[in-house]
């Protein structure tokens, strides 16, 4: 069977879905993916030109009477999607009125106590937006990269409202967004302030991202 490289916005359950496989763990926990296992935390994050062996799919079984018409179901599955609304100090907003969109689907949400909004979503779906009031976030489904990855890094900066690719969040003394942006996080959070990640760093920062 073939080897998969992973595209960007792509996470094992979409790859999976594509192979014709309903459960993406059938591909997760094959013996030709423990080195996938080993540098990924979770398969619903990969990088960019990550490998997965793709296993044979066993073929479908049925046992039905003959000379009869029979009508078969397939079901598909879906993703949890969760997102989490917060203001400008990071607070979580309750109670807000939000509206989901992605690909045909369109769902009126509102926030929980914790600011935290949750669906269904198709498996290969990699976009769509979440209106709250006046604002519109669009939303990169599988878009974020793993940690310690700097591309992972500023993924989780600028969701958290630290934009690593704004002029505004430019380094004067080494011309990195990215590092500033990290300054920042760990000035506001209490944090020594090296601009440098580090397994502690890259925890903090998974904790506070909610992964």
């Amino acid at each position: 069977m073939p080897i998969h490289k992973v595209k960007q916005g792509e996470h094992l359950a979409s790859i999976a879905s594509a192979y014709g496989f309903e459960n993406f763990e059938t591909i997760w926990n094959d013996s030709q993916n423990a080195q996938l296992r080993q540098s990924r935390a979770s398969p619903l994050m990969l990088l960019p030109d990550d490998e997965v062996w793709i296993p044979e799919l066993p073929p479908a079984r049925f046992t039905l009477a003959t000379g009869k018409k029979h009508k078969l179901t397939v079901h598909t599955g879906k993703l949890q999607l969760r997102l989490r609304v917060l203001d400008l100090r990071g607070e979580p907003i309750p109670d807000a009125p939000c509206v989901l969109k992605v690909g045909h689907y369109s769902e009126e949400l509102t926030t929980d106590g914790d600011g935290y909004v949750q669906a269904s979503v198709d498996k290969t779906a990699t976009s769509g937006t979440l209106e709250v009031g006046d604002l519109v976030f669009d939303l990169a489904i599988g878009g974020l990269d793993p940690l310690p990855e700097p591309t992972g890094l500023a993924g989780r900066l600028s969701n958290l409202g630290y934009p690593a690719d704004d002029p505004r969040y430019l380094n004067p003394d080494t011309m990195e967004w990215t590092r500033f942006a990290l300054e920042l996080f760990q000035h506001e959070n209490g944090l020594d302030v090296t601009g440098a990640l580090d397994s502690g760093i890259a925890e903090q920062l998974a904790t506070e991202h909610g992964s």
